[in-house]
């Protein structure tokens, strides 16, 4: 798929007001493609109805009828599990009686039936997982789309949730993957980029894109989007110390210093944290501290090379020569 392929303005302000849309425009189709799949999943929203007329002539609840629609989805192919992520291949295989995708094109394919359905629900994304929720005043129900048994699941009801639309989003975060894995990471960045014009505090995208940017050497670009994570999720420790890092390699050591101690901070037991730590403490000539850090990295792993390398620097410094020998051999040791 290209980005000149999409209509890029149309999924921003989500003008057409259809998730089905959206997640056929990012499959990378053109208006005709679009129009067949929306053909397609008109005929498997047929087969649903039928089999809800053969099943109940009770006028069902929205929580009860999305139920049923789950129920479907397995009856008609039990054959869930794949790696498709995109709706067009999700349709194909469903339709086929193939294995359909995984937990995002599951989620996709069921969100756009209860689309179909008039049933508003919202997704819960994890770090490495996608499922849908249900919502009314009284009651809340996440809806395992990877599960035959996943209606009513509790797990993640701790987690927050946004609208549905945000699977868009998340799509375009998941082909992003394959294209960095592909080397093609400029392409990766401008779907990353488009995701985040569609959900801004998407962190996924924000973690990918600020990788992606590291990796390509442009720093102040990283590190923006490693502090919009952190102004999403403050007590992520890795952000902060992905952000220091960065800092780091700009050369802005006193800059770095705060997002070094609170890592260490909120992961106290993190030998990587305290060594890079005592390091920018150096940097910024803070000897004495920088011994510290340096030991309370030694103490957690007595084979954190870098630690032992700091400290010796930081040894030599204020005068202890012999410390400095001792540290500098562990290091050569540990090199070795």
């Amino acid at each position: 798929m290209k980005l000149s392929d999409i209509n890029i303005k149309d999924l921003i302000n989500h003008q057409k007001g259809s998730l089905e849309h959206a997640l056929l425009v990012i499959s990378g189709l053109n208006r005709v493609g679009i129009i067949e799949y929306n053909l397609k999943i008109n005929g498997l929203h047929n087969v649903f109805k039928d089999h809800l007329k053969q099943k109940t002539d009770v006028r069902l609840s929205g929580f009860e009828k999305a139920y049923m629609i789950h129920e479907f989805l397995w009856s008609n192919n039990s054959e869930r599990y794949n790696s498709n992520v995109t709706l067009d291949k999700v349709v194909d295989a469903e339709l086929a009686g193939e294995q359909v995708g995984n937990c995002l094109g599951l989620t996709s394919l069921y969100a756009v039936m209860l689309e179909r359905e008039n049933i508003r629900s919202e997704i819960v994304v994890t770090n490495n997982h996608v499922l849908s929720r249900l919502r009314s005043r009284k009651r809340t129900v996440n809806i395992e789309t990877t599960s035959k048994s996943g209606y009513a699941s509790v797990h993640h009801l701790d987690k927050s949730s946004v609208p549905s639309y945000c699977l868009v989003a998340a799509v375009l975060n998941d082909l992003a993957k394959d294209l960095e894995e592909s080397k093609n990471r400029k392409q990766a960045i401008e779907y990353n980029t488009i995701a985040l014009m569609i959900w801004p505090e998407f962190v996924n995208a924000l973690a990918a894109r600020a990788m992606l940017y590291s990796n390509r050497d442009e720093m102040s670009l990283a590190e923006k989007d490693y502090t919009a994570l952190i102004t999403v999720e403050p007590n992520e420790a890795v952000s902060h110390y992905n952000r220091g890092v960065i800092r780091m390699n700009m050369g802005k050591y006193r800059t770095a210093l705060p997002d070094f101690r609170t890592a260490a901070i909120l992961v106290p037991e993190c030998s990587k944290y305290h060594s890079t730590k005592a390091e920018a403490e150096f940097k910024c000539n803070n000897y004495k501290q920088a011994a510290q850090d340096a030991t309370k990295a030694i103490r957690l792993d007595k084979k954190n090379k870098d630690a032992y390398w700091v400290r010796s620097m930081a040894r030599q410094h204020l005068g202890d020569t012999k410390g400095k020998l001792a540290d500098h051999s562990k290091y050569v040791a540990l090199s070795n």
